[in-house]
């Protein structure tokens, strides 16, 4: 019970179960277990963990064909970031507020997108389909213009637990992606 980094607890009673809010300005990386039907006892209660939010991560690179310097100036996503966790069952529900979400990139300043590919960003975010209210729209600062797109895919799914990694190219018209999401398991190691 209580409140830490965008994660606010209730206690259960009687009449109700705990309820999770949770506010991913602050990208607190969820983790919910339970354990039904036990008593007390002077054992362990054996508990699994399990993320109960999604990871977005990027990578970038240049177009060969692409021949003025282009740098990486900040990126955002805007969608829902507040909703409370229904405890047991593990649901989403009252996802209401939107708000911009700053999303961190290796240098703390603009760098240069190169040729190379390089992971810019990971985000924590609510699991959700892109045909429903729960995508995300992102905003790349480029260095002479703002590349925008949306995501999940109208034709994806992002689920709990795991990692979507979506491969972009500047190109010399716009920023594209490269197909779905490469869908990894999501490990608490790389946390």
């Amino acid at each position: 019970v209580g409140t830490a980094k965008g994660v606010s607890v209730t206690a259960a009673d009687p009449d109700n179960a705990p309820f999770i809010d949770i506010d991913l300005i602050h990208q607190p990386d969820l983790m919910i277990a339970s354990a039904d039907n036990l008593c007390k006892s002077t054992s362990a209660v054996p508990m699994q963990f399990e993320h109960a939010l999604s990871q977005v991560s990027f990578s970038i690179k240049k177009d060969p064909q692409v021949t003025t310097t282009v740098y990486l100036d900040g990126m955002n996503a805007t969608g829902h970031t507040q909703a409370g966790i229904n405890y047991p069952g593990n649901t989403f529900e009252d996802i209401s507020t939107t708000a911009a979400i700053t999303v961190s990139t290796p240098e703390s300043q603009s760098f240069e997108i190169t040729t190379s590919e390089k992971n810019i960003a990971d985000i924590l975010l609510f699991p959700g389909t892109g045909s429903d209210t729960n995508a995300y729209y992102f905003d790349m600062h480029l260095s002479d213009c703002t590349a925008s797109f949306r995501l999940p895919a109208e034709d994806e799914t992002w689920l709990a637990g795991y990692r979507y990694v979506y491969n972009l190219t500047v190109t010399t018209s716009a920023v594209i992606t490269e197909g779905n999401a490469t869908i990894e398991g999501w490990t608490e190691i790389e946390f």
